[in-house]
């Protein structure tokens, strides 16, 4: 698939108020959470730029770890859709296409980055998934289990997620004041067809303490390998 000029926003304006402590600077290894996710995008062949959407605090610490792709770090909303909005405003403009990415997610490696991106340029739009392992109930407003539901069809969904830049631009504009937790959920509503591919089960979202327990053995088993 032929390069499309790409810009990824990494989004680290959280609170982390369920770790206690900013997520993004805690060690894994060798690096930091938000080192290891800045090295994996600065590898991936089709990330042009990088944007770096951080809290207030963190704006100097980014900008001593920000890697030569880095075109960008400023400070986020009280939102992770305003951040990504911010985000956006701030991309170059001979940019095509965006691939927007949680900083709570280490592990994301070049290839992975790199197939999304194909994926997208071809689509428009394309996000990792993986399948649900565990059986999924539905429950009513008392908490009584009402059905099973069929989780064939039921993916969890990854970032980073890419779009054709001007598309997700205008399904920004149409949702208006609603505030979604995921990037494709703009596409969902205007009807756009957002393709999925094999995500990696070592992309995992470092939230709590036990998370983080995950990533260090994650890490230790990269190493080995």
């Amino acid at each position: 698939m032929q390069h499309r000029k790409t810009c990824a926003i990494i989004v680290a304006a959280g609170k982390s108020t369920r770790m206690g402590t900013d997520k993004q600077r805690i060690v894994i290894g060798e690096k930091t959470v938000i080192e290891h996710c800045l090295d994996n995008f600065q590898a991936a062949k089709h990330i042009d730029h990088i944007i770096v959407v951080t809290s207030k605090e963190s704006l100097t610490y980014m900008t001593d770890i920000a890697s030569s792709k880095v075109c960008c770090i400023t400070e986020g909303g009280d939102s992770r859709q305003k951040s990504v909005s911010i985000g956006i405003e701030r991309i170059p403009e001979d940019v095509e296409f965006v691939a927007i990415h949680d900083g709570a997610r280490p592990f994301a490696s070049p290839a992975l980055i790199d197939a999304i991106c194909e994926c997208a340029y071809g689509s428009g739009a394309a996000v990792p998934v993986i399948p649900i392992t565990s059986t999924v109930k539905r429950i009513d407003a008392d908490g009584n289990v009402v059905s099973t539901v069929d989780r064939d069809a039921l993916r969890l969904v990854q970032t980073p997620q890419v779009f054709d830049l001007q598309q997700y631009k205008d399904a920004l504009a149409c949702a208006g004041n609603m505030d979604f937790t995921d990037d494709c959920q703009l596409f969902e509503k205007m009807n756009r067809t957002v393709t999925s591919i094999a995500g990696d089960e070592k992309n995992i979202k470092i939230t709590t303490p036990d998370d983080l327990l995950l990533a260090q053995l994650i890490k230790q088993r990269m190493d080995e390998a």
